[in-house]
């Protein structure tokens, strides 16, 4: 009580079963006990005012030094302004900036990412290279697709075999199927 420290980091995520955000939880769980800090979990499923702030209180009530904010989609920066009003915030971003300036944010070049597999796939002399969307309101999914079109387009080729999914195994295999 007298260092007025918890040794607890809120981790603030959407409810679901998709792999990067999960994963990304995981990972910010075994960075926390390797540097001697505990995690409290708050999964949500929607963003709306009322959820975040019960997530914030879930925080404060176990007095939460910071919170990560995992935020898969860009309708989930809006939570940061809420969380951010109460405590430090990192922000886990795909591919945007983060709500404010103030917000520390580490994301990932997916573009750069998607643009390195085209290229690695026309070495290799494969000509008909199809592409398997995440949902369109995903960062992740836009700048992916886009490098996947950007490079068949400089390599003159056709980007017409895109199709629509949601990261499920179910939408990968029906669009595989087409």
């Amino acid at each position: 009580l007298v260092t007025r420290r918890s040794g607890v980091i809120g981790v603030l995520t959407p409810r679901t079963e998709v792999y990067g955000p999960t994963s990304s939880m995981i990972a910010v769980e075994v960075a926390a006990r390797e540097a001697g800090y505990f995690v409290s979990l708050a999964s949500v499923a929607d963003t709306s005012a009322a959820a975040l702030v019960d997530a914030v209180e879930h925080f404060k009530d176990q007095a939460a030094e910071a919170v990560v904010l995992i935020a898969p989609e860009r309708e989930w920066l809006a939570a940061a302004g809420i969380v951010a009003a109460d405590m430090p915030v990192v922000t886990m971003c795909a591919d945007f900036r983060p709500a404010r300036p103030s917000l520390a944010t580490v994301a990932l070049d997916n573009r750069s990412g998607a643009r390195l597999v085209m290229r690695h796939l026309l070495e290799l002399g494969h000509r008909d290279i199809a592409f398997v969307a995440g949902p369109p309101t995903s960062p992740e999914a836009t700048a992916r697709q886009r490098a996947w079109r950007d490079e068949l387009h400089a390599a003159k080729l056709p980007a017409a075999r895109a199709y629509a999914g949601d990261w499920s195994s179910a939408s990968g295999f029906v669009a595989g199927r087409q």
